[in-house]
């Protein structure tokens, strides 16, 4: 597959103490042509992780002095970039076939309202999906397309969907620069987890699609097998290995990505799924993880900020309630 007219493309690495996996993600991209350059942005990591990224020709390694969390360290990584495309991939993350970032450029390219381009990812047997897009609830919680389901004929037809997963998204520039809140494309403070749901509502309330795209297949790690994009499980097996902090995060991101970007006519049409998931979650923390109510500290200090960006985003707003609601399943 030969590349669109829009030539080639930064691909940003987010990395943490990534050292056992982001070699298979920087060979498959320095194999990828149309990548124009690497450019990892590493949060204090104390393995090998640097090292690493210095053996590889076409990567830039920017350090950061501290942990910024992902979404600081993707907004870094992306206002180093140039070009009409920035390609933003985890470090457990390999592609497959010399035409992946190509597959998902051309269907940008095809469709100028489309801003994000999602590819199929899955998992390292080669044949369970691990995301085929992001989806949105009506209980609000976002789940993967098709996790842990067998790849078939479902998933090999291209769709809009609500948002791409930030293990792996291409995005236009010039959505990016359009959905910009206080300066950033993925909101910091939600540190880790959820951000890329955050980002593509946002897109979605700015009249942006998000399009997915099989042709562009990818392995996806997973460090943490079975989590899911959307909220808590089992605190059995590997949700144990998650820092305490970075689960805290996650539970107060649900909340901030609803105050931030729902509308309050589709909150009361969906309130008694929305109330049935939100009941969950707390039974959840209370039997299980009770530190996570520590949560709803953290969002009372950010509910200022919040209600800001709120503003920010519905008086920039282009798609009704109605017409935002109808992207939820």
């Amino acid at each position: 597959m030969t590349m669109p007219a829009t030539g080639k493309i930064p691909a940003v690495v987010v990395a943490w103490n990534s050292g056992k996996d982001i070699w298979r993600c920087l060979e498959s991209l320095s194999s990828d042509h149309a990548v124009s350059e690497i450019i990892v942005v590493d949060n204090a990591s104390t393995d090998n992780t640097r090292d690493i990224v210095k053996g590889y020709r076409k990567a830039r390694l920017l350090e950061n002095p501290q942990n910024m969390g992902f979404a600081a360290a993707a907004n870094r990584g992306i206002a180093e970039a140039s070009g009409e495309f920035v390609f933003l991939v985890n470090p457990d993350v390999s592609l497959e076939g010399d035409g992946f970032l190509a597959s998902l450029a051309a269907a940008l390219d095809a469709d100028p309202a489309a801003g994000a381009a999602a590819p199929k990812l899955l998992r390292p047997d080669g044949v369970t999906v691990d995301s085929a897009g992001l989806l949105m609830q009506r209980n609000r919680k976002a789940i993967d397309r098709g996790r842990d389901m067998p790849d078939g004929a479902e998933f090999s037809r291209p769709c809009r969907v609500f948002g791409a997963c930030g293990a792996a998204a291409l995005y236009r520039r010039a959505m990016l620069d359009d959905i910009k809140i206080s300066g950033e494309y993925f909101d910091a403070v939600f540190f880790a987890y959820k951000e890329d749901i955050d980002l593509a509502w946002r897109a979605n309330l700015l009249g942006w699609k998000t399009l997915y795209v099989p042709e562009a297949q990818a392995i996806h790690l997973r460090g943490w097998k079975g989590r899911s994009t959307g909220g808590s499980r089992s605190p059995s097996g590997a949700r144990r290995g998650i820092p305490r902090g970075i689960r805290r995060h996650s539970h107060k991101n649900w909340y901030l990505s609803i105050l931030k970007n729902d509308d309050i006519i589709n909150v009361l049409k969906d309130l008694p799924s929305i109330a049935f998931y939100d009941l969950k979650l707390d039974l959840y923390a209370l039997f299980f993880e009770p530190f996570l109510f520590l949560a709803f500290w953290d969002i009372i200090k950010l509910l200022p900020e919040a209600l800001k960006k709120r503003r920010e985003i519905m008086s920039r707003r282009k798609v009704s309630p109605a017409g935002i609601r109808s992207l939820f399943v």
